[in-house]
């Protein structure tokens, strides 16, 4: 699979690379969101599917454009996400960077495993997140923070 279709980060966050933390983070920091709210449009999500297309991406983040879209509580990219706060913090990294996912595929198959689609067994982690390029293409196109 290639990802030429998808587009180069470092190109399209070049103008949010900008935005300052006080203007994405105005005011608090909000864990969840509710679908009452106004202009939240959670990407639905169905923990034990019995494949990523039926359970959906997982959308933890805080970027303006995919934060209606959040569907889930926590932090993207696991224990990395402490790495990601502290380059932001000394200002490597500007609040809006986006990662490039392109050629970041798996080298080996993983799974499917049956316990990945049982919510008995399944705790913490996203079990499709290791091939969100692979799965979820689509919505990285649209600008979707995975």
């Amino acid at each position: 699979m290639t990802n030429d279709n998808i587009s180069n980060p470092a190109e399209v966050s070049a103008a949010q690379e900008e935005t300052s933390p006080q203007q994405l983070y105005p005011s608090r920091v909000v864990l969840t969101t509710y679908p009452s709210q106004h202009g939240i449009e959670p990407i639905p999500l169905s923990w034990g599917a019995q494949t990523a297309a039926e359970r959906g991406p997982v959308v933890v983040s805080r970027q303006p454009d995919s934060f209606g879209k959040r569907n889930a509580i926590g932090a993207g990219g696991g224990s990395y996400c402490i790495y990601r706060a502290l380059a932001v913090a000394i200002g490597a990294l500007g609040p809006n960077h986006r990662p490039d996912f392109r050629m970041t595929e798996p080298t080996n198959v993983i799974g499917p495993f049956p316990s990945w689609s049982d919510p008995d067994k399944i705790v913490s982690m996203d079990p499709w997140g290791h091939a969100i390029v692979e799965h979820y293409s689509d919505h990285l196109e649209q600008g979707v923070d995975i």
